[in-house]
């Protein structure tokens, strides 16, 4: 199964670079914008629900909880994603090619990417560190009324 997804992968590498070569690199990376925003979010959703069950005290399924905590696998892909949407930045942002200069304290590039960078650090160490917390815990068992 492995290799399927490594294959999978790679032509989806492959389609990118081709998306970038065609004539519109503004759409695929808008595309790929999209998709890494979407499946990052997933990924840190999982141990947001696997929180709340925590905090809720649910017991009603210690499965759904562990199903929860695994979509954190993605956040180191979701990274070094990240660091690739880098050198879309310029065909993305409008702000990189002509800065605006009441903004430029806030909207520029080392600032931007200094501060994404960081903070997508924080989100998948406290992410991370919650997941691996929990994974220690004994799995409660569900008693029927709770």
């Amino acid at each position: 199964m492995t290799v399927l997804w490594g294959i999978v992968a790679a032509l989806g590498a492959l389609t990118f670079v081709v998306g970038l070569a065609s004539g519109d690199p503004r759409h695929v990376w808008s595309i790929y914008l999209v998709n890494l925003v979407f499946w990052s979010g997933l990924a840190a959703t999982g141990p947001a629900i696997a929180a709340m069950m925590q905090l809720t005290e649910a017991r009603w399924s210690p499965s759904v909880r562990r199903i929860a905590l695994t979509t954190a696998g993605f956040l180191p892909a979701s990274l070094v994603l990240l660091v690739v949407l880098f050198f879309g930045r310029e065909v993305l942002y409008a702000w990189v090619r002509t800065p605006i200069a009441v903004k430029a304290p806030w909207l520029n590039t080392p600032f931007f990417w200094a501060r994404t960078l960081v903070l997508a650090l924080v989100l998948a160490g406290t992410s991370f560190a919650f997941v691996a917390a929990l994974l220690r815990e004994p799995v409660p068992l569900s008693d029927e009324g709770g």
